[in-house]
């Protein structure tokens, strides 16, 4: 167990090491923009501050200042924001299921997206179908039993679907496969056959893809647009904690935040898009603004469009988490069809940054969740 002292010289080092980037926040020509310009912000001692207190409460920089909006003069409690080291907790402090003296984590339903959609469909909620497992140069299709070389996919015939790394996180390593009269398509452009074979060397899991609701297509045409609804289970109930809308940007087939989508807010209770739509800090477009009210690419503008069959998604991934009973916390991914809500997958890893610059600080909603009590 770590003595008085050396958690004193652990949180100096902490500190240290984290003093550079808390500069940066307070002067750094990128890293310092605000990203409401048109509001009253705070001096600059008055930032320096802010972030100096940060640093010394949490032994990190705030690397959200600007996107929490912190640097508004009518800025609410930055104590009711949750940081890094703290978020870190809840999402890693899951809740194991005690059975016959043993304890067991259930993660890797989530993690898993071959793991994930077998449950799914298993319990009979919609879900992408699961066509192939691919690993160590063989393809194995589910429907049949049946394993070859990965090479025979060119003698397959016409394909259409996703292809994504079993573990794969923040869409990192997806991308869309086509097989067409004898030829591969990687994001719509012609790719060799041995440069496909290398990249499905590793697991991957090979899936159907799925066709938009119009109302998301026009928003952005290019990516499959998802809704990210988290749930919490405080071991008495399920809760819906909140949700967003996560598009793609600049012709990317992928929504994720973290690879340059937008994150837009919404009204958690009728579905509807809200005025504002945030990049994460770091991937603002050179020149752009942080916070948008219109998609970049259509121009379509965010606030009043409804998401179809929102509150049957919000249902639905309720219904899902109960099944799921040794996760505390899930954030779904949820695609929107004409037919209905098609959950793509769980996340472990929520995004709890990017719901507090959505709707700010999000500590007691998160207390009233854990009591049951959040309407």
């Amino acid at each position: 167990m770590q003595t008085r002292a050396g958690r004193i010289v652990t949180d100096i080092r902490l500190i240290a090491g984290q003093l550079g980037a808390a500069v940066e926040m307070v002067s750094g020509p990128l890293s310092a923009r605000s990203y409401y310009p048109e509001c009253a912000l705070k001096s600059r001692t008055r930032i320096c501050f802010d972030n100096l207190r940060w640093l010394l409460k949490h032994k990190e920089a705030n690397y959200y200042y600007y996107a929490y909006g912190m640097d508004r003069v009518d800025a609410g409690d930055l104590d009711a924001y949750f940081s890094c080291p703290a978020i870190r907790l809840l999402r890693e402090g899951g809740r194991p299921y005690a059975k016959a003296g043993k304890r067991l984590s259930y993660i890797c339903v989530v993690m898993d997206k071959f793991l994930f959609g077998t449950v799914l469909s298993g319990l009979g909620f919609p879900t992408p179908l699961n066509i192939a497992l691919c690993n160590q140069g063989r393809v194995t299709w589910l429907e049949r039993g049946h394993t070859e070389p990965v090479s025979s996919l060119q003698e397959h015939g016409n394909l259409d679907v996703y292809c994504k790394p079993i573990a794969g996180q923040t869409g990192t390593g997806i991308f869309p496969l086509r097989i067409e009269d004898g030829r591969a398509y990687i994001s719509g452009k012609e790719t060799a056959w041995d440069k496909l074979f290398a990249r499905l060397h590793n697991r991957y899991l090979i899936q159907e893809r799925l066709v938009q609701h119009s109302v998301l297509s026009e928003i952005h045409p290019h990516s499959v647009n998802t809704v990210r609804i988290v749930t919490i289970n405080n071991g008495k109930s399920v809760e819906m904690f909140s949700s967003f809308l996560r598009l793609g940007a600049n012709g990317s087939r992928c929504d994720n935040v973290s690879q340059g989508g937008i994150a837009v807010s919404l009204n958690e209770a009728t579905g509807e898009l809200g005025t504002d739509g945030f990049y994460k800090p770091h991937l603002i477009p050179p020149g752009g603004n942080g916070r948008i009210d219109r998609h970049p690419d259509t121009g379509v503008v965010f606030r009043g469009i409804k998401i179809p069959f929102y509150g049957e998604a919000v249902a639905m991934a309720k219904s899902i988490h109960s099944y799921l009973y040794g996760l505390s916390s899930v954030g779904w991914d949820v695609a929107i069809t004409e037919e209905g809500p098609v959950f793509i997958e769980g996340n472990s890893r929520w995004a709890l940054t990017t719901l507090q610059y959505l709707y700010g600080g999000l500590r007691e909603r998160y207390a009233a969740c854990q009591k049951g009590k959040s309407g």
